[in-house]
C-alpha cells in the first residue's frame, strides 16, 4: 500500500515529514492539484492514486513512481545519503526528494487539510489495515471456464490470427489502458489461439520489465506482447515488432501516438501496421470526438506552454464523455 504497512516506520515517519514541508512546497502541492496532471506521464491525476514528492510538492500518479525512481536515480544530480538512500531530482523543478519520502496525496491531505493528530493517524492506520484484509478476502476471481470473450477481445484475436497466419516472424504489441483486460484476454489467447505471449505492466519491478523486453526480442516464439498504455507509451524501443493493436482509444490522442512509436522508430526495417479497435455507438464515439478536439487545439496553438492544457481533462470534457453535455 502507498504509505507502508508499519505505523511507526512508515505512516508516522511520513506524517512527520509532511509536517516539515515548507510553505513554498505546500503551495506547489495546491497549484499541482489545480492542474491535476502527472508531471511524469502528463496524464490526468486521480486524487486516490496520486503521490506527492515531499521535497518539492509536485504530484505524480502511483503507476509513475517506479519509472520516475528508475530514471531519476541515474540522473547526474541525484545524490545518495550516508545510509545509501537516494535523493531523487524532480523532473519538473530539479529539487530532490528522498526515495523513501514519496507520500500518498491521501495522507498529505489528512495531515495538512484535515489536521490529523498522531492519534487520529493511528486510528486511520488500523482502519486501513482492516480494509486491506477485507478486500483481500473478498477479491473476485472469475470462473474462466464459464466466460466467453467480448466483442473487443474477438476483434483483437482476429487481428493477431491474421498476422500470425500471414507471417512466421512478425511480432505484435497489444496496448490497453486496463490491465484487467489482459488478465482475462490472456486466458482466451492461450485457449483459443494457443499463442505464446508476454506481458508488460506497471506493477512489475524494473528488473522484471527489462527481462520481458529482452525475451520479446530474443525468443522467436514470443510474438505477442500485452503492454499497458501507461507503462509502455514512452521510453521503450520495440522495433522487433511491426504491428500495434490499440484495444481501447484514449482521450489524449498523443498517448496513442507515443504507444505506436514504440515500434515505429529509426531502427525499424519493416512496414509498421497500426490496428485500432473501435466499438461504434458506444462511449468510444465520444472519445474519438474528444481526440479530434484535442488535435485541433494543438494545431491552433503549437506552443510548449500549452502542453499541460492539452493533457488536462476538464469538467466539460468529462461531462461530454458521459453524454451530459456538448463540447461547445
Amino acid at each position: 500500500m502507498a504509505n507502508g504497512k508499519s505505523f511507526e516506520d512508515d505512516w508516522l515517519r511520513l506524517y512527520r515529514r509532511i509536517r516539515m514541508m515548507t510553505n513554498e512546497q505546500h503551495q506547489t502541492v495546491s497549484k499541482s492539484m489545480g492542474m491535476m496532471i502527472c508531471f511524469w506521464c502528463m496524464e490526468q491525476l486521480e486524487p486516490e492514486s496520486t503521490c506527492v514528492l515531499s521535497g518539492c510538492g509536485h504530484l505524480l500518479c502511483d503507476a509513475c513512481v517506479e519509472p520516475f525512481t528508475d530514471e531519476a536515480s541515474g540522473a547526474s544530480n541525484a545524490l545518495t545519503t550516508e545510509k545509501g538512500i537516494l535523493r531523487l531530482p524532480c523532473k519538473k523543478c530539479q529539487n530532490r526528494t528522498m526515495e523513501t519520502e514519496i507520500v500518498s496525496y491521501k495522507l498529505y491531505d489528512q495531515v495538512v487539510n484535515q489536521s490529523f493528530t498522531e492519534q487520529m493517524l493511528y486510528a486511520e492506520f488500523k482502519s486501513e489495515m482492516e480494509r486491506q484484509k477485507m478486500r483481500a478476502g473478498k477479491s473476485y476471481v472469475p470462473d474462466l471456464n464459464k466466460l466467453e470473450p467480448s466483442t473487443k477481445m474477438r476483434q483483437c484475436m482476429d487481428v493477431i490470427k491474421k498476422v500470425l497466419d500471414k507471417s512466421d516472424t512478425e511480432k505484435i504489441l497489444v496496448f490497453s489502458q486496463f490491465t484487467t483486460f489482459f488478465d482475462l484476454f490472456q486466458h482466451f489467447l492461450a485457449r483459443d489461439l494457443d499463442v505464446p505471449f508476454l506481458k508488460y505492466t506497471g506493477v512489475m519491478n524494473a528488473q522484471h520489465r527489462s527481462e520481458v523486453i529482452n525475451r520479446f526480442y530474443s525468443e522467436k516464439d514470443k510474438r505477442v506482447l500485452l503492454i499497458s498504455m501507461k507503462a509502455g507509451n514512452s521510453g521503450l524501443t520495440l522495433t522487433c515488432a511491426n504491428h500495434v493493436v490499440i484495444v481501447d482509444p484514449f482521450w489524449n490522442p498523443y498517448v496513442e501516438e507515443q504507444a505506436q512509436d514504440r515500434c515505429h522508430r529509426i531502427s525499424q526495417t519493416k512496414e509498421v501496421h497500426v490496428h485500432k479497435l473501435f466499438i461504434k455507438n458506444s462511449v468510444e464515439d465520444r472519445i474519438a470526438e474528444l481526440q479530434k478536439r484535442k488535435k485541433e487545439l494543438v494545431d491552433a496553438a503549437m506552443d510548449a506552454s500549452h502542453k499541460e492544457s492539452i493533457n488536462r481533462l476538464g469538467a466539460r470534457e468529462i461531462g461530454f464523455l458521459f453524454g451530459l453535455n456538448t463540447l461547445q
